[in-house]
C-alpha cells in the first residue's frame, strides 16, 4: 500500500466520477468481485490482466483489495474487457473512483502477478501499465518477489 500511496494511486477516495460504469462491490473474495448497478442483478467480475495467487497472496490481494473498496465507499468503475455472458464471470478492468487501476495497486504490492497466457486481452496503454508496476514489485522484491 505504501508504493500506492508514495506514486499518488490512491490519492482521495471519497471523490467520485461520474460514469454509467460506475458498480457497488458487494464482495471480494479473491482477485474475483462480486458488483451490481442499481436496479440489476449482481454480477461477478475477475480482474483482467492478472492471475490466481496460491493461497497465501490470494489471502492478502484479499485483503488489499477489501480495503481499498471499503475506502472507496464500495464504489468502483467497471471496464469489461469481455462481452458478458450471463450466469458467467466476466474479465474486467477496475478502477477506484481516483481512477487508479486496483490491479496496479496490487501488482505493485506484490500480492498479484500478470497473466501472460493472453497477452492482447488488455488496452496496450494499460497493459504498460501493468508492466512497470509488476517490475517495480519485482525490483523492490516485494511479497510474491521475495526470495525467502
Amino acid at each position: 500500500m505504501e508504493q500506492g500511496e508514495r506514486l499518488g494511486l490512491l490519492g482521495n477516495l471519497a471523490g467520485d466520477r461520474l460514469s454509467d460504469n460506475l458498480y457497488t462491490v458487494d464482495s471480494v473474495q479473491g482477485l474475483l468481485l462480486t458488483v451490481h448497478q442499481p436496479n440489476q442483478p449482481p454480477v461477478q467480475c475477475q480482474l483482467a490482466g492478472l492471475t490466481e495467487p496460491d493461497e497465501r497472496w490470494r489471502d492478502e490481494a484479499t485483503g488489499i483489495l477489501s480495503m481499498l473498496v471499503q475506502a472507496s465507499q464500495n464504489r468502483v468503475t467497471i471496464s469489461f474487457t469481455e462481452t458478458k455472458q450471463p450466469d458467467s464471470v466476466a474479465s474486467a478492468l477496475v478502477q477506484l473512483p481516483t481512477g487508479a487501476y486496483v490491479q496496479q495497486i496490487l501488482l505493485l504490492e506484490g500480492v498479484a502477478q500478470l497473466d501472460r497466457t493472453q497477452p492482447n486481452s488488455l488496452p496496450t496503454e494499460t497493459a504498460q501499465m501493468f508492466q512497470q508496476a509488476e517490475a517495480l514489485a519485482q525490483a523492490e522484491r516485494k511479497n510474491i518477489w521475495s526470495r525467502n
